[in-house]
């Protein structure tokens, strides 16, 4: 084997059933990670991206991932042809299912421990993200997939997507979500996702994705009341959907398709 082939790195895709601890670990340092200057987690953290805040939320979204009927967690592991008995998880893809939601009623936020995480996230945002931004979320995909289409309930949706720093653009992501379209384009149903800066919008068109729509969130501000939509500190979110039958002959979804174990250059 030649010093070349020595650095390579296979990734591997697979879904987490019964995540371990340290499996647990290693999805919420590549979220921490992959999303340390996303604009929504800031938004949604109002700017407090304390490892407790940060971990703590995606602890509950990947809680409900979690939930067999509910979503499902996916993982792209490194293994370095040097050393194969060992693994690092590289990349996440939550999915909520047809039918499934996100802290949709009590029962949603007793599974995913939500009383738990409630204090840190603190009192007053809380209110703001129980009350204003889930809500204006469900009521922002009614829009972009109105009746008598299908609803958005009803379809496959990428809840997060996350690939570590070091290993962009070499197709991990591509990797990560095609089982779970492919089994979309398989149902004959949609499969729908968001993107939170005007760059991964442009990654998503790239690849062949539409935009079904955009809408601006804002903060809360400051002193009470409810977030004042004008002004400043408002970011946008633009609804996508990834049409499986479309992508089969694309160049790029073809490599995710036909390559269960992808090989990249190495991560040192």
């Amino acid at each position: 084997m030649n010093s070349s082939q020595s650095s390579d790195v296979l990734i591997h895709v697979r879904r987490l059933l019964r995540p371990s601890d340290q499996e647990l670990a290693g999805v919420l340092r590549v979220m921490r990670l992959a999303f340390a200057s996303d604009p929504l987690l800031q938004l949604v953290l109002a700017g407090d991206l304390s490892p407790a805040r940060v971990d703590g939320l995606h602890a509950c979204y990947i809680r409900s991932g979690l939930i067999e009927g509910t979503g499902e967690l996916w993982v792209a592991e490194a293994e370095r042809s040097d050393a194969p008995d060992e693994r690092e998880i590289v990349g996440q893809a939550l999915w909520l299912v047809p039918g499934g939601g996100f802290l949709a009623d009590e029962s949603g936020r007793a599974a995913v421990k939500w009383d738990q995480y409630g204090p840190i996230f603190g009192e007053r945002q809380e209110r703001w993200f129980l009350d204003y931004y889930l809500p204006r979320l469900a009521a922002f995909w009614a829009h972009c997939v109105p009746p008598p289409a299908e609803s958005s309930l009803s379809a496959y949706r990428l809840s997060k997507l996350s690939v570590l720093p070091g290993y962009h653009n070499l197709g991990v992501a591509s990797l990560l979500v095609w089982p779970v379209l492919d089994r979309a384009g398989r149902e004959g149903r949609r499969a729908l996702g968001q993107a939170t800066s005007e760059q991964s919008r442009h990654v998503y068109e790239r690849t062949g994705c539409i935009v079904l729509g955009a809408e601006d969130f804002w903060p809360l501000p400051l002193g009470e009341g409810q977030p004042a939509e004008e002004g400043k500190g408002s970011i946008r979110l633009w609804a996508i959907e990834i049409k499986p039958q479309e992508l089969l002959g694309d160049e790029h979804w073809d490599k995710a398709r036909t390559d269960p174990v992808k090989r990249v250059p190495a991560k040192l």
